[in-house]
């Protein structure tokens, strides 16, 4: 996802990048697991996910206020223990340099991919 700052209101819109859906939704078909952990608000992340992908997702966690957020790598460290997720199967897949810094923090073996868009 993605968060832009619209011209004239001034409000912000989250969109799935191209292609994201068809591919979340081919790896749901093929049955993996999906979750997402973002920093925004719990409440607003659900919101915000259920209205571009409906129920696709098996959890959604945003950040609740006394946990830290990402790149701590708590909240995700729970999900792999609380489903019996295997930490050395799971991929990671993020759009920010927080996000490559989160994996690099939970995962035995990361491998990044930097856009043309990301600081180095």
């Amino acid at each position: 996802m993605r968060t832009r700052r619209l011209r004239g209101g001034g409000k912000l819109k989250s969109l799935p990048y191209e292609g994201l859906p068809e591919t979340l939704l081919a790896m749901k078909q093929n049955g993996k697991r999906l979750y997402v952990v973002t920093n925004k608000p719990h409440e607003l992340a659900n919101v915000i996910v259920k209205a571009h992908f409906g129920n696709l997702f098996d959890r959604i966690e945003g950040h609740r206020e006394g946990n830290p957020v990402k790149p701590d790598p708590m909240l995700l460290n729970a999900i792999l223990k609380e489903d019996g997720l295997d930490r050395g199967k799971a991929l990671y897949v993020g759009d920010s340099i927080t996000d490559i810094n989160t994996a690099k923090n939970i995962l035995d073996k990361e491998e990044s991919y930097k856009s043309k868009k990301e600081p180095t």
